[in-house]
């Protein structure tokens, strides 16, 4: 199974705009890919549903256990701290290298000039 690590941004977008993004939600529902998800990825999803998406923290809460039934938490033991231009970037590669993914997906191609297999959220996803 392909393992995935998803930005923050694909969340925000999957539960606000729906649409492709919610597809892959459902993929990782649907065990199609396998999702991994860490604590502090869940901390900025809930920071930025509350404050730039002005969700009620029950929203969230209900958001957050949705996620929790089809992602996978893992608990990375590696601080990492090689993307500069977004710090909370090296939480999705902590995230990414703890689970062992083999995409991390996100819509924010400036951060993510390291790595080679990061998919941006208007690619083809490797999901069927």
């Amino acid at each position: 199974m392909i393992g995935v690590t998803a930005d923050t941004n694909i969340y925000v977008s999957a539960l606000v705009f729906a649409g492709m993004r919610r597809q892959f939600l459902l993929a990782a529902d649907d065990a199609r890919i396998r999702l991994s998800i860490s604590e502090a990825i869940c901390r900025e999803l809930r920071r930025v549903l509350h404050t730039k998406s002005a969700w009620s923290a029950e929203a969230v809460d209900e958001a957050l256990l949705q996620l929790a039934g089809c992602t996978e938490l893992v608990r990375p033991t590696e601080t990492l701290d090689v993307i500069t231009e977004d710090p909370e970037d090296n939480r999705v590669l902590e995230c990414a290298a703890a689970a062992g993914s083999h995409f991390i997906v996100s819509g924010d191609r400036t951060s993510w000039t390291l790595a080679s297999s990061v998919i941006s959220e208007s690619s083809r996803w490797p999901i069927s």
